[in-house]
C-alpha cells in the first residue's frame, strides 16, 4: 500500500500512526490495509470525543464571569438541530474540525458509519463517495448527468480523509466563525514526527484554552482555543504558518526539543502548507522561506508578532482595532516575515508608525545581516520603541 499521494488523507494516516505509536522506517514497514482500517476505526471513536464544546455556565452581562468549557462524549453528540446543540445554547464545533456548522451534524453520522465499516476490515478498496462534510478538498463533478456528483475514493482513503478532518492534533484557529486548519505537505515519516511534536506542544501549555474569562458586556463566549489551539499562537490568524513556525521554535527551546524540532522546521519551510477550511475563501496553499527557521531559532517570534499589536500609528484613527489600515499593516508584516524579500519589506515599511522595540532586531538582521539584502536609512532604534518614518 502507498502512503496516499494527497497530503490530506496522508495526514490522517500520520495521526493514526502517531496515536498508536507506530514508527515508519526501513526497519518498520507500514501495517497491512486491514490493520490500518482497524486502527483508523479506533482513532475515529477517540477523536470524536473532542468534536464539540459546551459550557453549562451562564454568561452575565453586568458582571465579570468565567465560562468553563468541556468536550462532549462521542455518544452524546446530537445529529439534529432540534436537539438543541447549537451556539445559541453555548455548544460550539471545536476549531480543529475542518467542516462547517451546516455540515457538522452530517459529519457525526459519517464518523459513526465509517468507524463501523472500517472496523469490519472488509471491502477496503470499494469505491465510496468523498462527501464534502468530511472531505473539504472535494468539489462536485459533472459526470455527464443532469446534476453534479461527489467524486469517489476507496473506503480506506475516505476513512483517513475523515480522520484528517476530525483529528485534534493539527494547528487550528477560527476566522469569522469559520474553522481553518493547517496541513503540511510532508512525506509520511516526517508527517508522523510533525504530529508527535504538535501533540507534545498541545499537552504542555494549553490547559487554560477551554476557559473564557469574560468581562462584563463582552459577548464573545467562545474560549481562547478558537484563537489558536497551541501555545504561542498569534493573536490574529493573519500570521498563520509564520506564527506556527515561531511557536514551534519557542516551545522547542523552552523544553529542550530544538534538535528534533529543527529537522521538522527545515521540512516545513521547504514544502507547501495547506490552509484548509469549509469556507472556500479561507482555503489556500502557502510557501515559506528558509529564513523563518533561522528567525525561530534566534528570536522569540511569538513575542515579536504579538508585540506588533502594540504598534502606534501617527494617525490616531489607524490605531482603532477594526481600522482597515491597521489590518493591512498586519497583513504586510506577515508577508514580510513569510517572504523576507525586498518588495515585501518595502510594503511593510510604507506605514508611518512606532513599533515595539522587540521588532527592531528583526529589522537589523534583515537590513544589516550577512545577506545584506538592502540598507535603508529611514528607521531609527529608540531606547524603548522604534519608529519608522
Amino acid at each position: 500500500m502507498n502512503h496516499f499521494d494527497h497530503p490530506y488523507p496522508r495526514y490522517g494516516l500520520a495521526a493514526v500512526l502517531a496515536y498508536h505509536d507506530i514508527s515508519i522506517d526501513g526497519e518498520h514497514p507500514l501495517p497491512s490495509k486491514e490493520d490500518l482500517a482497524k486502527l483508523a476505526a479506533e482513532y475515529i471513536s477517540v477523536a470524536m470525543h473532542k468534536y464539540r464544546l459546551h459550557t453549562q455556565d451562564q454568561p452575565t452581562e453586568d458582571i465579570d464571569c468565567t465560562l468553563q468549557f468541556l468536550y462532549l462524549a462521542f455518544e452524546d453528540l446530537a445529529t439534529k438541530k432540534s436537539e438543541g446543540q447549537t451556539s445559541a445554547n453555548y455548544y460550539y464545533l471545536a476549531p480543529h474540525v475542518a467542516t462547517g456548522d451546516t455540515s457538522a451534524n452530517r459529519l457525526i453520522k459519517e464518523a459513526r458509519k465509517k468507524s463501523e465499516k472500517l472496523g469490519k476490515e472488509k471491502k477496503l478498496d470499494k469505491a465510496v463517495k468523498l462527501k464534502r462534510s468530511f472531505s473539504p478538498f472535494t468539489t462536485k463533478l459533472n459526470e455527464g448527468t443532469k446534476s453534479l456528483s461527489n467524486p469517489k475514493g476507496t473506503l480506506l482513503q475516505a476513512g483517513f480523509t475523515l480522520v484528517a478532518t476530525i483529528t485534534p492534533v493539527k494547528p487550528a484557529t477560527q476566522i469569522d466563525f469559520s474553522n481553518q486548519v493547517m496541513i503540511p505537505d510532508l512525506p509520511l515519516e516526517d508527517q508522523v514526527e510533525f504530529v508527535r511534536l504538535f501533540d507534545q506542544m498541545q499537552s504542555k501549555e494549553t490547559g487554560n484554552l477551554l476557559k473564557r474569562e469574560l468581562k462584563a458586556g463582552n459577548k464573545n463566549y467562545r474560549p481562547p482555543i478558537y484563537e489558536g489551539n497551541y501555545p504561542g499562537a498569534p493573536s490574529s490568524p493573519i500570521f498563520g504558518p509564520v506564527g506556527l513556525i515561531g511557536a514551534m521554535g519557542q516551545w522547542a527551546k523552552r523544553f529542550g526539543e530544538w534538535e528534533r524540532t529543527e529537522k521538522i522546521l527545515e521540512k516545513l519551510v521547504s514544502r507547501p502548507i495547506y490552509l484548509v477550511s469549509y469556507d472556500s475563501d479561507l482555503f489556500r496553499q502557502v510557501h515559506l522561506g528558509h529564513h523563518l527557521k533561522r528567525l525561530a531559532e534566534n528570536f522569540d517570534l511569538p513575542k515579536v508578532i504579538n508585540d506588533l499589536y502594540h504598534a502606534k500609528f501617527y494617525n490616531p484613527e489607524h490605531n482603532k482595532r477594526d481600522n482597515k489600515t491597521r489590518e493591512l499593516f498586519f497583513e504586510m508584516a506577515s508577508r514580510f516575515l513569510q517572504f523576507y524579500t525586498r518588495s515585501a519589506f518595502k510594503d511593510f515599511i510604507a506605514f508611518r508608525l512606532e513599533y515595539p522595540h522587540s521588532f527592531s532586531s528583526i529589522l537589523e538582521v534583515y537590513c544589516f545581516g550577512p545577506s545584506l539584502l538592502v540598507v535603508y536609512g529611514f528607521f531609527k532604534i529608540l531606547p524603548n520603541k522604534s519608529s519608522i518614518q
